[in-house]
Formats: structure tokens, C-alpha cells, sequence
């Protein structure tokens, strides 16, 4: 009796893991967050990523490498994307690296969270900014 248990128990475990996606296999995909005229476009594909970001009339592109990275001391899991070098009249650019704390992901909604960012004002005070944005998936 207690092996049928048993194996009932690693069977079912096994269906479960089994059919629950990792966040590998949720981020793939296209992404879009939207403000007022603002925006940004993100794909996911094997490890690659594709970026669009505009603020109206203006569009930054950039493409590289995106690593899930899961510390045990932090409550969520980090998305970095590192863009590729890119080359204009002779000169490279290395583009910032981008970090962002996935608050939640499903099959087609993600919640990112940037780095705190401190603004100084006029005053001299500083104010706290911690930019969320919701990303919906367009392919899914």
C-alpha cells in the first residue's frame, strides 16, 4: 500500500513540474509597454532580444543577449539585457546594460521593476523614483 502511495505521489509531482512553464519559456515572445506617445517593444527569442523604445518622434534600438538571473537572497527574479556593440562612422558604442526586477509574468502579462533612481530638487531634496512598467504580450 505504501508503494502505490508512493509512486501516486512522484507521479503526480513529475505531471506538475512537467507542466509548469519556467520563465524561460514565459518571456519568450513579443512585449509591448504604452504611455501617451511613449513606449517600448521588447522580443524575446533563444536567448536574444530585440528592443524599440520611442518618446514621440524619437526611436532607440538596440539587440543583444538577455539573462534570467535568480539570486536567493532577493525576492524576485532579475531580467538583464546586455546589448551588442554597435559601430557608427568608425567609432563603437557600448550601449548601458538594462535591469529589471520581474514583479510577476504570466502567459501574457509582465511586471517590471527598474532601479530606484534618486531625483534632486530644486530645493536640494532628493525624491525616491522606482519606475513599474506592465508589459502585454502581442503573440501569445
Amino acid at each position: 500500500m505504501k508503494l502505490i502511495i508512493i509512486i501516486i505521489l512522484i507521479s503526480v509531482f513529475a505531471i506538475s513540474c512537467a507542466n509548469s512553464k519556467s520563465d524561460n519559456d514565459l518571456i519568450e515572445g513579443k512585449w509591448r509597454y504604452e504611455v501617451t506617445k511613449m513606449g517600448c517593444e521588447i522580443v524575446f527569442n533563444n536567448g536574444l532580444y530585440d528592443l524599440t523604445k520611442w518618446n514621440d518622434d524619437l526611436v532607440n534600438t538596440s539587440q543583444g543577449k538577455y539573462f534570467i538571473n535568480e539570486n536567493k537572497d532577493r525576492l524576485v527574479v532579475t531580467l538583464t539585457l546586455v546589448p551588442d556593440l554597435q559601430f557608427s562612422d568608425g567609432d563603437t558604442i557600448m550601449l548601458p546594460c538594462e535591469n529589471m526586477d520581474v514583479v510577476k509574468i504570466t502567459d501574457s502579462l509582465l511586471i517590471t521593476k527598474k532601479a530606484t533612481e534618486w531625483i534632486r530638487r530644486i530645493d536640494g531634496t532628493a525624491i525616491r523614483n522606482n519606475i513599474t512598467e506592465t508589459y502585454i504580450k502581442l503573440n501569445h
